[in-house]
């Protein structure tokens, strides 16, 4: 093995050993800060090698956070302050957003609805077709029917 070849190992394990140190150490840390390393080996003398490492801008990271707490505080202002439940699900029809009128409306807390099943809140006449459509909008991307547009009668469960 050549010079230069133990030399690109010992690099790769040196970076391999800083990068899990800093992977342990990252829970420790007050905040999230990227770091970047660097090294460089020369042959000069047999090889010397420098291993440096960088800290990241914490600053614009911090109003980064900063700005998004501050985005999601004013969206929870909006949907807590209007006037028609607004109930969000994910894939699997979970509930992921449930607003104050909601809660008003179906008689559930917010802490009570996340993560409880769509299916939990519609009458049991409507689970099948509502499920239907579910699973016509997952392949066709299309609903067969506008939830909005006019004012309408929707059915639901209260507690």
């Amino acid at each position: 093995m050549e010079a230069s070849d133990r030399g690109s190992r010992a690099v790769a394990a040196l970076l391999a050993i800083a990068a899990a140190s800093l992977v342990l150490a990252w829970p420790m840390l007050s905040a999230p800060v990227p770091l970047f390393i660097a090294a460089a080996a020369s042959a000069c003398g047999g090889g010397a090698l420098a291993l440096r490492c960088l800290q990241g801008d914490a600053s614009r990271q911090k109003s980064t956070d900063r700005a998004l707490a501050r985005s999601e505080a004013r969206l929870r202002g909006i949907l807590d302050s209007a006037m028609d439940a607004i109930i969000t699900t994910d894939a699997e029809q979970r509930v992921v957003l449930f607003n104050n009128a909601a809660e008003t409306m179906f008689g559930w807390t917010r802490d009570e609805a996340l993560g409880a099943s769509l299916g939990s809140f519609i009458p049991e006449r409507f689970r099948r077709g509502h499920a239907e459509q579910v699973a016509r909008f997952g392949k066709t991307g299309t609903a067969s029917r506008r939830m909005g547009g006019s004012l309408r009668v929707v059915t639901g469960l209260r507690r």
